[in-house]
């Protein structure tokens, strides 16, 4: 009988979780209704799997309201950033035009380049994206650069000339002078 009446305030939690965090998702995340219902069934199945953790403890949270939000919230980031990266990644599949002089293994390469170029700036978290693309053109900037950013600056430009390495070794090497 007492597992009966669990059974029961668990399912009600579900049910009162699910209206929270579909209210959440209709005010805030209204670009992704056709992915609500995977969203919250998600942020519930990971919910659940953090309070089956050994050690949790209740915390003043009772029902999780603020962790399910916490989750929900890292859910619609990951689907923001998956479609941007679908969005790119189509994109730059599209056939680039060229016209008959031009080299035509020149111009796949390039465009090798474009997509993955594309593709390696689309898996960036937003702040690495806007201070990779902060530097593009010089004339726009209003301030100069902490070393912060200066030292993230150089570990991005790194990673992207580590990921050209393989098959754009000479044009992914920087110029050094002599």
């Amino acid at each position: 009988m007492a597992g009966a009446a669990d059974e029961d305030g668990k399912a009600g939690r579900a049910r009162r979780l699910m209206a929270v965090l579909s209210s959440y998702l209709r005010t805030r995340a209204r670009g992704l209704a056709a992915d609500h219902d995977d969203l919250i069934q998600q942020t519930l199945t990971d919910l659940y799997r953090l309070e089956q953790l050994p050690g949790r403890t209740q915390h003043r949270d009772e029902d999780g309201t603020r962790r399910a939000i916490a989750i929900l919230r890292r859910r619609i980031a990951d689907r923001y950033r998956e479609r941007s990266r679908d969005v790119v990644i189509r994109h730059a599949a599209e056939e680039i035009s060229f016209t008959v002089d031009d080299d035509i293994a020149g111009v796949l390469a390039q465009r090798r380049l474009l997509r993955r170029a594309l593709a390696f700036i689309a898996g960036l978290e937003d702040r690495d994206r806007r201070l990779l693309l902060s530097r593009m053109n010089e004339a726009r900037t209003d301030r100069a650069q902490t070393s912060a950013e200066r030292k993230q600056l150089s570990r991005l430009r790194a990673r992207l000339r580590a990921e050209f390495a393989d098959e754009f070794r000479p044009s992914a090497e920087p110029e050094r002078e002599e």
